[in-house]
């Protein structure tokens, strides 16, 4: 029952909230006979450490863009802003309602993308936007998944679960066993194992070879390594700490979120196969 609710909020999750929770709306718009002072210029006025694109339009149709790089600044700034727009192409365009985790994958490709909604083009989105609060509840809420899918698997083995309690240390133990007395007011296996960390439930995982030597890494070191990734990423969520300082870059911020998916998935096929 509880897996399944918190399947079931993960899910809610993944497909409600789109990028438009997380896009910036493009504000500073400019038309195509305007001076690169001048647009330069208005931006200033409306500046926000998020703007950093200018939209060049007039009544029929939109130009293509600016941005204030160095490129910016080395052209001749009384030229007109339609002589300098960069245009917009298919590839850089995605819809409003394209959920978060579906967004996330594109970030390989390039660094941000245009967002239309309502058919037009009202926001955009870059890598470091993936930082707000939107995105993270979508990371937290698998993170929460794949905690579940490893209590699951734990609560339904045919060793018990004393076996994995076992292999704990006797201070982790405690603690499990304190946690268990202010939460549930009695100690039994089910509620000390749901008592336990997250660190504490991947050592337990770790105890059989073979369920964890079907996960999606080369070696344990690896699958080790990421572990240890899942519970820093969720404690900086769980702290509203920036998880830029974990998953600095688009790679290795998709990755993790492909990573967590396919381990979710492998622990669900083992738990079936029980």
């Amino acid at each position: 029952m509880e897996e399944q609710h918190v399947s079931l909020w993960y899910e809610l999750v993944a497909n409600n909230l789109n990028v438009l929770a997380i896009a910036v709306p493009l504000r500073i718009q400019v038309p195509p006979d305007e001076t690169l002072e001048s647009a330069y210029n208005k931006a200033l006025i409306e500046w926000t450490r998020e703007d950093s694109v200018v939209l060049v339009r007039d009544q029929s149709r939109i130009h293509g863009y600016l941005t204030f790089n160095d490129e910016f600044f080395k052209a001749e700034l009384s030229e007109m802003a339609g002589n300098k727009v960069k245009p917009i192409t298919c590839d850089m365009l995605i819809t409003s309602t394209t959920p978060l985790l579906e967004f996330v994958p594109l970030l390989r490709q390039r660094p941000f993308y245009f967002v239309i909604d309502r058919n037009e083009i009202t926001h955009i989105v870059w890598f470091r936007d993936v930082d707000k609060a939107p995105m993270q509840l979508c990371l937290f809420s698998l993170c929460l998944e794949l905690e579940s899918e490893i209590l699951e698997v734990l609560k339904f083995h045919p060793k018990g679960i004393s076996h994995f309690l076992q292999k704990l240390t006797k201070g982790r133990m405690e603690k499990a066993k304190e946690v268990c007395k202010q939460k549930y007011g009695k100690e039994t296996d089910d509620y000390l194992l749901m008592s336990t960390n997250f660190a504490d439930k991947h050592k337990m995982l770790r105890v059989d070879s073979r369920i964890y030597g079907s996960l999606p890494f080369n070696s344990h070191k690896k699958a080790d390594s990421f572990f240890n990734c899942v519970e820093r990423v969720r404690n900086q969520i769980a702290h509203s700490d920036s998880i830029l300082l974990i998953l600095h870059k688009p790679e290795s911020f998709c990755d993790f979120i492909e990573t967590c998916r396919k381990i979710i998935s492998t622990l669900r096929q083992v738990r079936f196969e029980e």
